[in-house]
């Protein structure tokens, strides 16, 4: 139903962990609206070192309510090793309504090997999961859903530089459009920091926008 990429660091502008491994960054807490039914919940990134690898863990809970019921529920965590520039490997577990996904890959030679519950595929080794919180990811043109391992093929055009307004502040913001098996809007930092997501669905638009540091996301997410 709802597609997450799930699919995003001191005040708002501070860096995102370069793809070599620097001390950690603080935990980054984005918050994810609905078109429609509104604060639906929250995406969380922590980022950490083992030896030169960069971990980025990300945790999804997300919730449409309706009324008095639950209409939709999504909690996920997904994990991404990275050496330098190079995916090493991906795990994720979701909950998607109830069904349980997991999805596998790793970096085989000059290959990336994936295993979902559609089955096993191998891409090139720049591929990635559609996850974009980094930058420097943004050109590659063929991903992976972190949540069913299905690969896309996207093209992406820069939109130049705007200001954007961001838990309350005004930066300039970088934007990309991403068009072919996903149809997204990105935005970025001057630094490189990822401050927003806004995918088109046709259901609603779903946005994840950054939060300032000790501002928690919640959409009563029991």
């Amino acid at each position: 139903m709802l597609p997450l990429v799930a699919l995003l660091l001191s005040l708002l502008v501070a860096s995102a962990p370069s793809l070599a491994c620097a001390p950690p960054a603080e935990q980054a807490v984005y918050r994810v609206d609905h078109e429609t039914f509104g604060n639906i919940g929250r995406q969380v990134l922590t980022f950490s070192c083992k030896g030169d690898r960069l971990v980025v863990d990300t945790t999804v809970d997300v919730a449409v309510r309706m009324l008095l019921f639950t209409a939709y529920r999504q909690k996920a965590h997904y994990r991404e090793v990275w050496q330098g520039d190079r995916l090493v490997r991906f795990e994720s577990h979701t909950d998607d309504n109830g069904r349980t996904l997991e999805v596998s890959a790793r970096a085989v030679g000059e290959r990336i090997v994936i295993d979902g519950p559609n089955g096993h595929s191998e891409a090139p080794l720049m591929t990635v999961p559609d996850h974009p919180w980094n930058e420097g990811v943004v050109g590659r043109t063929l991903l992976f859903d972190p949540v069913d391992g299905t690969l896309r093929r996207v093209r992406v055009a820069d939109a130049g530089k705007a200001p954007l307004q961001v838990g309350g502040r005004q930066i300039m913001a970088q934007k990309y459009l991403v068009s072919g098996d996903l149809e997204l809007e990105l935005w970025y930092a001057e630094d490189g920091a990822w401050v927003k997501w806004r995918m088109h669905h046709g259901q609603g638009a779903v946005t994840m926008t950054r939060q300032p540091p000790g501002i928690v996301a919640d959409a009563g997410l029991q």
